[in-house]
C-alpha cells in the first residue's frame, strides 16, 4: 500500500469534501470529510479505533476513519484493477482513489490514466478526462464536474479549466489557476495573433463571470451542487464497469 498515495488523497479531502457536520437534502447525517455516520461499515471503523461516530464527532477523529476507510478502498482497487492501478504514480493513484471513494470504481479510468502515464499525449489526456467525469442519475451535475475538474488539476493532468471544458462542460470553478505554462501558452498565442495582423492591438481575454455554484469549498460528499446536494449513494460512473458501495453508503 502507498502511504503517499493515501497522504496525498487524505491532504485533499478536506476541500473535497467538507469539514463540518450537515444534513443533506435527503437528511442523510454526513461527518466531516463525507464520512456517512449511519453507514455500517464507517461505525465498525470508528469502533474499531474507539471513536464515536455521531455528529459531534472531530476533524481529526473523522480523518482517523477517512484513514482507515482510503486504506480499504486501496486494497479493494488493488485486488479489482490490479497493474493498471498499482503501476500508476501516486498522484495518479489519488485520482482514482478519489474516485472510489466519491463515487466508486473505475477500471477505465485507471487504464487511461496508465496509457497518460507511458505517452501524455492530448489524446490520451483527453480519454482521462472522460473517464473522471461522475454522474447522478445518468446525468452530470455542476459539483461533480468541479470536483473531477479539481482532481485532474491538482493531479497535473490538466493546466486549466479551459482543457476540461469541452468534456466537463458544467465545471466553472474559480479556485483553480492555470499553472505558469498555460498562461505563457496563452500569452504566446495572443502575441502570435496580433503580429499576423499589422496594426492589430493584443487582444486580452476578459474574465468569465463565474456562475453562482454555492459555497466553493463543498460541504457533503455528494459534490451534486448547487442543483442538488444529493447522498453519495445516488451517485453513479458515466459508464461503471463495476458496481461498488462507497464509503457514503
Amino acid at each position: 500500500m502507498s502511504a503517499q498515495t493515501i497522504n496525498i488523497f487524505l491532504q485533499r479531502l478536506p476541500e473535497y469534501e467538507g469539514t463540518r457536520y450537515h444534513k443533506d437534502l435527503k437528511g442523510i447525517e454526513t461527518a466531516p470529510l463525507g464520512i456517512v455516520i449511519g453507514n455500517r461499515d464507517n461505525q465498525n471503523i470508528a469502533k474499531n479505533l474507539g471513536i464515536t461516530l455521531d455528529k459531534n464527532i472531530s476533524v481529526s477523529d473523522a480523518e482517523k476513519i477517512a484513514r482507515a476507510r482510503a486504506e480499504q478502498d486501496f486494497t479493494e482497487l488493488t485486488s479489482s484493477i490490479g497493474n493498471n492501478f498499482t503501476q500508476l504514480k501516486p498522484e495518479y493513484q489519488a485520482i482514482v482513489l478519489d474516485a472510489k471513494y466519491n463515487a466508486g470504481i473505475f477500471p477505465k479510468l485507471a487504464e487511461n490514466l496508465n496509457n497518460f502515464q507511458t505517452s501524455p499525449t492530448p489524446d490520451n489526456r483527453t480519454a482521462v478526462i472522460k473517464e473522471s467525469r461522475r454522474v447522478v442519475g445518468g446525468k452530470p451535475v455542476r459539483g461533480l464536474d468541479n470536483r473531477a475538474f479539481k482532481v485532474l488539476f491538482d493531479s497535473g493532468i490538466v493546466s486549466s479549466l479551459d482543457d476540461v471544458k469541452p468534456i466537463l462542460t458544467l465545471a466553472n470553478t474559480t479556485d483553480r489557476q492555470p499553472t505558469a505554462k498555460q498562461a505563457r501558452d496563452d500569452t504566446l498565442e495572443s502575441l502570435t495573433f496580433a503580429e499576423s495582423v499589422p496594426g492589430t492591438p493584443i487582444p486580452k481575454k476578459k474574465p468569465e463571470s463565474p456562475l453562482p455554484v454555492g459555497s466553493m469549498r463543498f460541504t457533503g460528499t455528494s459534490e451534486a451542487q448547487p442543483e442538488e446536494r444529493l447522498p453519495s449513494r445516488f451517485i453513479e460512473t458515466r459508464q461503471p464497469d463495476t458496481q461498488s458501495v462507497q464509503q457514503g453508503v
